[in-house]
């Protein structure tokens, strides 16, 4: 719990683009993440979006590769 944010649920669905030459080897050319954090505390929703955004700066996915990786984060309320 980072900041004092509780997440109860971490969902990704992640989509790529993959370039694939005549002889069958390939390349990704571009990645998205797009993951949807669950909150407890709507106070927080705000302070999320602002850790999502160092998070791209830290990601080790991000961080190993030649192409940027974009990230579309969504945070929700818990009900």
């Amino acid at each position: 719990a980072s900041e004092g944010i509780v997440v109860t649920e971490y969902i990704d669905e992640a989509t790529a683009v993959l370039i694939e030459n005549k002889d069958g080897s390939g390349y990704f050319k571009e990645v998205k993440l797009n993951p949807v954090i669950t909150i407890e505390n709507d106070d927080l929703i705000d302070k999320a979006h602002q850790l999502h955004q160092q998070a791209n700066n830290m990601c080790f996915i991000a961080n190993s590769c030649n192409f940027k990786i974009e990230h579309h984060p969504k945070v929700i309320l818990k009900n």
